[in-house]
């Protein structure tokens, strides 16, 4: 019986894990449609949206299901726990990559006229090695 919730645990880790890097994935396309103004990448941002809210969904249905069927302890528990707050914020950073895209198609009158402000050319260091931890 518990193989079968650790199998049900790394299940739930790899989804985080694909859904992290569809959102670092949405927020890279969205800083470079914002560098180069270019509205077909915006519209992968755009693309990708439904699919990271769909995987929001169902890693919290995963992962509320585990506690309750399985009422886990101790590290289980706090993993679990761990992961629904990471999904929230995953789900979040997907909303900003199209928050991001949204302007930048609101822009493309602009797409001539410089950037008045910097923009970074990649998402935080600490968003890929976060990621990266977790394998």
């Amino acid at each position: 019986m518990r193989v079968k919730f650790h199998q049900n645990l790394d299940d739930l880790k790899e989804k985080l894990l694909v859904m992290a890097g569809m959102a670092e994935q949405a927020i890279q396309r969205s800083i470079e449609a914002y560098r180069t103004r270019d509205l077909s990448i915006c519209e992968l941002v755009f693309r990708a949206e439904p699919s990271i809210n769909r995987l929001e969904r169902e890693i919290d249905q995963m992962a509320l299901d585990l506690l309750a069927m399985e009422q886990p302890m101790a590290i289980d528990l706090r993993f679990i726990l761990s992961v629904i707050r990471i999904n929230a914020d995953l789900e979040r950073v997907g909303d900003q990559a199209v928050n991001i895209a949204v302007r930048v198609r609101e822009m493309g009158a602009f797409a001539n006229r410089p950037s008045s402000k910097p923009m970074p050319t990649s998402p935080s260091p600490s968003f890929s090695s976060t990621i990266r931890s977790m394998r």
